[in-house]
């Protein structure tokens, strides 16, 4: 059927549209091959059978809208030809289109082409850029381009304005600039380099924001260890003095021990004088009596207890909190001032805290005294040694209980019989 017809039948015009289709496959094509830089002899084969692609849509259009025009006598031989002319011209360039694009294909496989290495640059991780020494952009990549967008609200234009625009946002270190944004930080670095006989300026945009957040972090844990120290040093020192004042404890219980034991001798010497050396009685009386008046003097020029425990906890960073009326019996002071120094000393050296709290609550039978740190959660079972069993056997002389618990949180309970809480 198609062989008996012409180009002015209704299959006319669609075959000029495929025709039309084609010319513009092929006319991409070839500007593909000289953007590509292909050989002198491609470009030219490709160009002429471009060429009769365009004489054939030519003369097609010519026989479908302008018959009245035409003269040429090929083309009044064609105008009544039946289509296959025209289907064998389509077929024939459908085939070099197909040809074409498998040509492009492989050759942009095995060949960098210049497109290739622009894209490339676009996709590089880093933002780079590329001028002269004047300024005038040569070369920049899309990441570069963001973030002037992003900082400057323009794309960038001129290297030398755009360094000062950003040494205005950042902090500026000779040839280098850290813009510190809310989410992430950029390194801004320019060098100068040399290129075929000319200065050119090389920027480097790199995201640095890993390297600033450790490096905030190291900052952060370094001073947090130097606070630590310090009052671990401080911590030592009141370790010290709580060691000596325990050693003085434990001496003033052993005069007070033998005072005792002195009495006991005197009244015996006074029923039975016979049976003790006076000479050795008189010098142990004459001891005792030297120890107590120093005694005395050392409890007149002395500072209250509790306030003393307060200062030495402070004094190692952590703060004492009392709720609750403060005992005014002077052994009850002595047992909280020390409760308060062995808390204190336990938050610095296992909990890692800063504050102490201290909850008295008065009752008809019992005194309780409750200890309660901010430090982390002790793991593991307590083990009482040291200040925290000496406490326990002051608690103890006190006719007192104590308790020692872990969690939730940790926390020192003495319970004290009301009559001896009550006691000056």
């Amino acid at each position: 059927m198609m062989m008996t017809q012409s180009l002015t039948s209704p299959l006319g015009a669609p075959m000029i549209f495929c025709i039309i289709l084609i010319f513009l496959a092929e006319l991409y094509l070839l500007i593909l091959a000289y953007r590509m830089k292909r050989s002198a002899g491609t470009l030219f084969l490709r160009t002429a059978l471009f060429i009769s692609l365009c004489l054939v849509l030519c003369v097609g259009l010519d026989i479908l809208w302008k018959p009245q025009l035409t003269r040429i006598s090929w083309i009044e031989y064609l105008r009544g030809r039946s289509l296959m002319f025209f289907a064998a011209a389509a077929l024939i360039h459908l085939g070099l289109v197909i040809a074409y694009t498998a040509d492009v294909y492989i050759y942009s496989r095995n060949h960098v082409l210049d497109t290739a290495l622009k894209e490339a640059f676009d996709l590089l991780p880093v933002g780079v850029c590329f001028g002269t020494a004047e300024g005038q952009v040569r070369m920049t990549n899309m990441k570069m381009d963001e973030a002037s967008v992003r900082l400057l609200g323009q794309h960038l234009v001129n290297l030398n304005r755009f360094w000062e625009a950003l040494a205005g946002l950042g902090e500026e270190n000779q040839d280098r600039i850290i813009v510190r944004e809310e989410n992430s930080t950029l390194q801004f670095v320019r060098s100068l380099i040399h290129v075929e006989g000319q200065d050119y300026q090389q920027l480097i945009l790199t995201d640095v924001s890993d390297q600033y957040r450790i490096r905030d972090e190291l900052r952060e844990k370094n001073r947090h260890l130097r606070e630590y120290q310090s009052r671990m040093k401080k911590y030592q020192q009141l370790s010290a003095e709580m060691i000596r004042s325990e050693e003085i404890l434990n001496a003033r219980r052993t005069v007070h021990d033998q005072v005792g034991h002195v009495l006991l001798t005197a009244g015996y010497y006074f029923s039975h004088p016979e049976n003790v050396d006076k000479r050795a009685l008189l010098e142990m009386l004459r001891q005792t009596n030297l120890f107590l008046l120093r005694e005395a003097q050392e409890d007149d020029m002395g500072s209250d207890p509790l306030g003393e425990g307060i200062r030495r906890a402070e004094a190692i960073g952590v703060k004492v909190v009392i709720h609750g009326q403060v005992p005014l019996t002077q052994r009850v002071r002595e047992l909280t001032g020390y409760a308060i120094r062995e808390c204190a000393a336990n938050t610095v050296k296992h909990g890692d805290g800063d504050e102490l709290t201290v909850s008295i609550t008065p009752g008809k039978e019992e005194m309780e005294i409750c200890f309660r740190n901010n430090g982390r959660t002790f793991e593991g079972a307590v083990r009482e040694t040291g200040g925290l069993l000496s406490l326990r056997k002051m608690t103890e002389e006190l006719s007192g209980q104590m308790r020692v618990q872990a969690a939730p949180v940790f926390e020192v309970i003495i319970l004290l019989p009301s009559e001896t809480a009550a006691i000056e």
